[in-house]
């Protein structure tokens, strides 16, 4: 038999072009090698934890590389004083961001009851990814990014998050959707939170399928 269990031996590595057989070690030793084919799933880019900061930046983004980008928000936590999670992007690398011609709208519930809907059109940010988050009290976020590459596209967000709010001490959840109305190449992402955070970012591009 041929080296990893291929049938028949020496394969063309691509995605869908092989009729080998392998078992668990085969695969194992592939992926320790780098030589197995990855076809899609999560690669990790950038992984950052803070404390007490006001924003936190994503400069290589490699958004050549991956037309979904997701950041994985854990654990945020408002330090000093209640203010939503928002997201800009930038078109120079990070050194500015766009701070016009942002839509966003969320919808969601509060478990008093409550339900919470926000629009904004031609805003400042994507904003309210979390909303009037509680002092000391953490709060979570996944926030997909579509496009950023794409300089014949406008660059979207869709998100989904969970915080406890300030004003009625009840929990709530909400999903976002926003779209920043400018067809260009975006290539940095900046998280914030005005007033203060402590916590987690991971920023994943999605490898797609292809075949």
């Amino acid at each position: 038999m041929s080296d990893f269990g291929y049938i028949p031996s020496a394969p063309t590595q691509a995605g869908g072009s092989n009729a080998g057989v392998f078992n668990a070690s085969d695969v194992y030793n592939l992926a320790d090698e780098d030589k197995w084919t990855n076809t899609d799933g999560l690669v990790l880019i950038q992984y950052q934890s803070f404390t007490d900061v006001t924003e936190v930046f994503f400069t290589n983004i490699r958004e050549s590389e991956f037309r979904v980008h997701m950041a994985v928000a854990n654990r945020i936590q408002a330090i000093n004083s209640s203010h939503r999670f928002q997201a800009r992007l930038s078109n120079d690398g990070g050194s500015s961001y766009i701070s016009t011609n942002y839509d966003f709208s969320y919808e969601g519930n509060r478990d008093d009851g409550d339900s919470l809907s926000v629009r904004t059109t031609a805003g400042g940010d994507f904003g309210y990814i979390t909303n009037n988050q509680k002092l000391d009290h953490q709060a979570g976020a996944i926030c997909y990014f579509y496009d950023l590459g794409n300089s014949a596209k406008f660059s979207k967000t869709t998100s989904e998050s969970t915080w406890f709010d300030n004003s009625s001490n009840a929990s709530g959840f909400v999903f976002g959707i926003g779209v920043l109305h400018v067809a260009e190449v975006h290539n940095a992402i900046r998280f914030s939170q005005s007033g203060g955070m402590t916590g987690s970012i991971a920023l994943y591009g999605l490898k797609e399928n292809l075949f």
